[in-house]
């Protein structure tokens, strides 16, 4: 290597800053695990919802349903900051996480509601929707990688029956007011 290279290399010059990492000789894990280049913030081609998440499909899932509130899912995942500190990942424990929906931060949730089975996504969760300034917590957006393995379906909320109209509902709170004036009058 020619002095010049050699020192424009270790100075990390950003000349060599649009070189891509060789990734030859790393484990497919071990490649999951490097930050990606957009961990800073979401691209202009990402999608984002009312709340704030941004998200992009990196690999299309089967198809079929997205999980709700009440699913178990199976994920593999990790997680940076916006500085590119991996905070955690799956592909480093080297087995997916199995959690509920409703115990992920509400962030994390949402992006996982809008995939389907073996989809791959990156979510940039704002922080008002991953840790809130927990002390402790990985501070700032997060940024994910998030592949949906499995769907376990929970109990789901049994529907109100049909008859539920607002005239039957009227209905109802007027024989409740009737019964509640007799009840208070018997009482005295």
């Amino acid at each position: 290597m020619t002095p010049l290279l050699f020192f424009l290399n270790a100075c990390n010059c950003a000349w060599f800053a649009d070189e891509k990492p060789q990734t030859n000789d790393l484990s497919e894990d071990e490649i999951a695990m490097m930050a990606p280049p957009d961990v800073s913030g979401a691209p202009a081609d990402a999608q984002k919802t009312a709340s704030g998440l941004a998200y992009k499909v990196l690999e299309p899932g089967k198809g079929g349903e997205s999980p709700v509130n009440e699913d178990t899912v199976v994920l593999q995942y990790t997680g940076w900051t916006t500085d590119g500190k991996m905070f955690f990942s799956t592909h480093k424990k080297g087995k997916e996480k199995t959690v509920k929906l409703k115990q992920m931060l509400p962030g994390l949730a949402e992006g996982v509601k809008l995939m389907t089975v073996g989809e791959r996504a990156r979510l940039w969760v704002p922080e008002k929707l991953a840790n809130d300034g927990k002390p402790g917590k990985p501070a700032g957006m997060l940024v994910y990688d998030v592949e949906l393995e499995k769907i376990v379906p929970g109990p789901r909320p049994v529907p109100a029956p049909e008859d539920r109209s607002e005239e039957h509902t009227s209905e109802l709170q007027s024989q409740f007011r009737i019964s509640y004036a007799v009840f208070c009058l018997k009482k005295k």
